[in-house]
């Protein structure tokens, strides 16, 4: 008859134990690296550029702000053709239409005409001028030497 002597076979286990957790620990996060970067190449195929993608196992996270509602639906079936994704959840946002531009109101012909853009710091409005009493080649300096 076989007699178990748990105080023998014991220390077999201890080198087992400690060489599954050295293996876990070396592939810990592979398979989420793995999904995600297959996930980046499919949704670079696909022309989706503005999906943002994070893994958790082997689920995948859909972020970002979608141009419209195709893009999103084309991005989340690339993400689901993936091998090995158990799951799929969209939490990305549509992103807002851009509203039309607003023709210019024609100006009356007494008003003086209308600036647009940025105005410098005050701290440069003082440099322009200096900067600008250098004449260019080519300017009046040099043509009323002739």
């Amino acid at each position: 008859m076989i007699e178990c002597r748990p105080g023998r076979w014991i220390w077999g286990l201890v080198p087992l134990a400690f060489v599954w957790l050295v293996t876990v620990a070396i592939t810990f996060g592979q398979i989420e690296r793995d999904l995600s970067r297959q996930a980046l190449e499919r949704l670079a195929a696909a022309g989706q550029g503005w999906a943002e993608i994070s893994a958790d196992g082997r689920s995948l996270s859909l972020r970002g702000a979608a141009p419209d509602g195709a893009s999103r639906a084309a991005a989340l079936g690339a993400l689901r053709t993936i091998p090995g994704v158990r799951s799929v959840t969209d939490i990305s946002t549509l992103r807002p239409p851009e509203r039309p531009r607003r023709p210019a109101r024609p100006r009356r012909d007494d008003a003086p005409p209308a600036a647009a853009g940025v105005a410098p710091p005050a701290d440069a409005a003082d440099e322009i001028p200096r900067s600008a009493q250098v004449p260019p080649p080519g300017g009046p300096a040099e043509r009323n030497q002739d």
